[in-house]
């Protein structure tokens, strides 16, 4: 059940056939708390990440939550909802912070907490590309090509010309042949 179960014991003693006095225990079983699964982000280098709301099957429940990454711009730990934040990432591969969610709830001085649930929240670099080198032509003359490189895996190339009278078309993908 989603609330505490209670139950009254009464003990009703005797001895030699003589009755003693009745005593009762109350017994309350508080219920375990869950947290629904939350997804998952993948944003780039400073987006501002979704907000990341907790909710579970006990009114009450409280959600504790640990970043193993606090390089993206996420605290080490924290309580209840993840606020948006600015996703960090400086380097030049993607970074992936797993977040633990543990619930809990508490009743009458004792905390009960449910199975943990993680999700990730993965930071891609910025683009970037080195700075290729200008070239003077004569007309008619064939260019150098132009080979982008960058330090960041996986980086595509568009790029635009704003003079195709030069032979080179307005826009394309890739290097330059």
């Amino acid at each position: 059940p989603n609330i505490p179960d209670s139950a009254i014991i009464t003990v009703i003693t005797t001895a030699a056939g003589c009755s003693g006095p009745t005593k009762t225990v109350n017994i309350i079983v508080d219920p375990t708390a869950i947290v629904n699964q939350s997804v998952s982000q993948e944003l780039c280098n400073g987006a501002l990440t979704s907000l990341v709301e907790f909710n579970g099957n006990v009114t009450g429940s409280g959600f504790a939550w640990t970043n193993n990454n606090t390089t993206i711009g996420l605290g080490a730990s924290g309580t209840g909802n993840i606020p948006s934040f600015t996703a960090i990432n400086t380097g030049t591969a993607a970074v992936t912070s797993t977040i633990t969610v543990t619930p809990s709830y508490t009743n009458a001085g004792v905390t009960c907490t449910g199975t943990p649930i993680t999700f990730t929240i993965t930071v891609n670099p910025t683009g970037q590309v080195d700075q290729p080198a200008s070239q003077v032509v004569c007309n008619g003359a064939p260019t150098a090509p132009v080979n982008f490189t960058t330090l960041v895996p996986g980086t595509v190339f568009n790029w635009t010309n704003n003079t195709p009278a030069i032979g080179l078309a307005a826009s394309g993908t890739g290097n330059i042949a």
